[in-house]
């Protein structure tokens, strides 16, 4: 196989995962932020807000987003690693 084409094959599914990361990221954040409250079940998210629109925002699929759900509460589970995640995502701020 030749090597340049597995480079590019590798950097798309890199890109691809990335936006279905920062997808589900932001959707989980603002879920918490908005309609999570303790000792109660969670709120529906309204249109605009849902894990759809989130996924059309990012140029990804729900599908890759459930994909990515470890790897999001892994960041989510440390202030420290979220923070450098949103500064990667947003390095001009």
């Amino acid at each position: 196989m030749n090597p340049d084409i597995t480079k590019e094959m590798f950097e798309y599914w890199e890109n691809e995962a990335d936006k279905a990361i920062s997808a589900l990221l932001a959707y989980e954040l603002n879920c918490q932020a908005k309609y999570d409250a303790p000792g109660r079940p969670s709120k529906m998210p309204v249109k605009g807000e849902r894990m759809e629109d989130f996924a059309t925002r990012y140029g990804t699929t729900v599908g890759r987003m459930k994909k990515m759900w470890r790897q999001v509460e892994y960041i989510l589970a440390d202030p420290d690693r979220l923070e450098r995640h949103l500064e990667h995502q947003n390095p001009e701020q």
